[in-house]
């Protein structure tokens, strides 16, 4: 039995997890945009996946910033009890998850946080792992629905039908204001254009 040397890349044909974790295309934004056409949770989930999955940095700290808020919120509805400094457990918290959902691992320890926030090692455990569990959870949802999405952009890109432009820019001298001018062709024009689709404006 031979083996090819490059794998089975072209048996099994496009990867989307691996697509969906590269560059930004128009195909990743359609399907964005179907996701949150049908579901909404209110997490940032659009930031959670570009910055933790693939890496993206522009938009690490619209994430932070969130994992911040998210821990002080739940600290104040009751996840720990009163009397407790909230707003510094919720910042220590909320930046301890964020670098665990990019990096894979805590960045305090819980005896540092008992020493700097004067509060019980479990107390800042369980405030942690409720806003870290709530992040991976929306994740794992919204990667799933983007992953289906994807591929339903994919099947309708393949069955639009492409039309040639009957016009194209061709460049016009001596005219200063303007150089540029509309011309017919026999329609062979540089460019495609395709039709609007449902609901596109």
């Amino acid at each position: 039995m031979t083996t090819n040397p490059a794998g089975d890349w072209d048996l099994r044909g496009l990867d989307f997890e691996t697509y969906l974790v590269g560059p930004v295309t128009e195909k990743i934004i359609d399907a964005d945009r179907l996701v949150r056409q049908e579901w909404s949770n209110g997490f940032p989930n659009w930031a959670l996946y570009r910055a933790t999955l693939a890496g993206d940095t522009h938009v690490s700290g619209l994430l932070r910033d969130w994992c911040v808020a998210y821990a002080v919120a739940a600290a104040e509805a009751g996840l720990v009890r009163k009397g407790l400094p909230v707003e510094e457990m919720g910042a220590l918290a909320g930046w301890d998850c964020y670098y665990a959902l990019r990096h894979h691992r805590w960045v305090i320890a819980g005896q540092d946080v008992a020493d700097v926030a004067g509060v019980d090692p479990k107390t800042y455990r369980k405030l942690r792992n409720y806003v870290y569990a709530a992040n991976r959870a929306s994740l794992a949802e919204y990667f799933v629905r983007l992953q289906v999405a994807v591929r339903q952009v994919w099947m309708q890109d393949r069955w639009v039908e492409a039309v040639r432009p009957n016009k194209r820019w061709r460049m016009v001298y001596g005219d200063e204001h303007c150089p540029y001018e509309r011309a017919r062709t026999d329609g062979k024009g540089n460019y495609w254009a395709r039709p609007l689709q449902a609901g596109d404006s």
